[in-house]
């Protein structure tokens, strides 16, 4: 048996091993880690640098938010080259984690895991690009890089910065109120 701790710590690799026997305990073949975050795939616009890999970004560079603006990467809430995550693909473009927020047309920024075949996602210009595939991936490289806005363009798409807090909802529910703070 193993215990994940990740509900315990989110984004942490940390596995509790619980053996009756020490000589039963084994490593796991390949160590994953939870990803509220883009993949190593991903790409964004920069103001002096055009497309470049999400990995090749520090803070203070302006990166594309929208069609004609550029706003500061403030922080990253994640910038890890080795690490390996499990992510959603969608129309082969995109690999962004299931929490992490997408614009949809027509319904705002919803959690990546809610979207569906026949959404459309808004492109850097304001396109809409028809949702035709949805998969998962195992990919290398975990990247959150946070703007002023929470906007950001990932690989030509409008994503926002952040994650939701509260499953499947780009809004957080307390004592009857709800508020768009993710």
């Amino acid at each position: 048996n193993n215990v994940d701790l990740e509900s315990f710590c989110p984004g942490g690799k940390s596995t509790i091993f619980i053996a009756d026997d020490f000589d039963q305990m084994t490593e796991p073949e390949e160590e994953t880690s939870a990803v509220y975050c883009f993949s190593g795939q991903s790409t964004v616009e920069t103001a002096s640098g055009g497309v470049v890999p999400m990995k090749d970004i520090q803070i203070g560079d302006l990166i594309k938010i929208d069609e004609n603006s550029y706003e500061p990467v403030y922080s990253f809430g994640h910038y890890d080259t080795s690490s390996k995550g499990e992510y959603m693909v969608i129309n082969n473009k995109i690999e962004i984690s299931h929490d992490h927020l997408l614009s949809i047309h027509g319904k705002g920024f919803v959690p990546a895991g809610t979207v569906q075949i026949g959404d459309s996602m808004l492109s850097a210009s304001g396109e809409t690009v028809a949702i035709t595939s949805l998969g998962t991936k195992l990919s290398k490289g975990m990247y959150a890089p946070f703007t002023p806005s929470g906007q950001i363009i990932v690989n030509g798409i409008i994503a926002s910065s952040f994650i939701t807090i509260q499953s499947g909802s780009a809004y957080i529910t307390i004592g009857g109120y709800s508020t768009g703070i993710t």
